[in-house]
């Protein structure tokens, strides 16, 4: 586990891992810092596989050149009150998985 307010990431701190697991946690002022996009463009560059969860990631950085092409999402609102969900058919971790949000503030 890293933990990127304490120690900064570099490209060279993923490359050995054939996935990586970001949680930006309930911020969402800096959930990706310009610095950490860049380390994780780098990585998905380079054949790496990223999984992100963060309570407001596309409040955040939804209109970044990152948030579209490398995590290929489109920011549209920033509440759906949307609360079960089905995994998206064909992708390689939530395939035929299903996911209810509880509690009062989504991925916190």
């Amino acid at each position: 586990m890293w933990d990127t307010k304490k120690n900064s990431i570099s490209s060279d701190d993923l490359i050995p891992f054939n996935v990586v697991i970001w949680f930006t946690g309930d911020d969402w002022r800096t959930t990706l810092t310009s610095s950490e996009q860049s380390v994780l463009q780098n990585y998905l560059d380079n054949g790496g596989n990223l999984f992100i969860s963060g309570q407001d990631i596309g409040y955040d950085i939804g209109y970044t050149e990152f948030y579209s092409n490398y995590l290929h999402a489109e920011y549209i609102s920033d509440d759906t009150n949307i609360y079960d969900i089905e995994g998206i058919t064909g992708d390689h971790i939530s395939d035929g998985l299903s996911f209810k949000i509880k509690g009062g503030s989504g991925a916190s």
